[in-house]
């Protein structure tokens, strides 16, 4: 399997300053960083490792994926999504 990395991803987020209050005084900081590298498998189909957790995501075989994992869609609605 040949694979690529095709993003490599570092966001800062303000929203944790506040969790980090504590942490900022000490070091005059109030940002955490997150990184996320993707690595395209196939066609659609790519693996993203964040903290040490593999995220698998794909297309449907309708829009040339393999329907190997949810699809960036799927996660951005889960991600914004409330329980009931």
């Amino acid at each position: 399997m040949r694979t690529r990395i095709i993003h490599a991803i570092v966001m800062t987020l303000p929203a944790a300053a506040a969790a980090l209050a504590a942490t900022a005084a000490q070091n005059g900081r109030a940002e955490t960083t997150n990184k996320a590298v993707v690595t395209l498998v196939a066609n659609q189909h790519s693996v993203a490792v964040t903290r040490g957790f593999s995220l698998v995501q794909d297309e449907p075989a309708s829009v040339a994926g393999g329907a190997r994992g949810p699809t960036p869609t799927d996660y951005f609605m889960a991600a914004r999504s409330r329980p009931a």
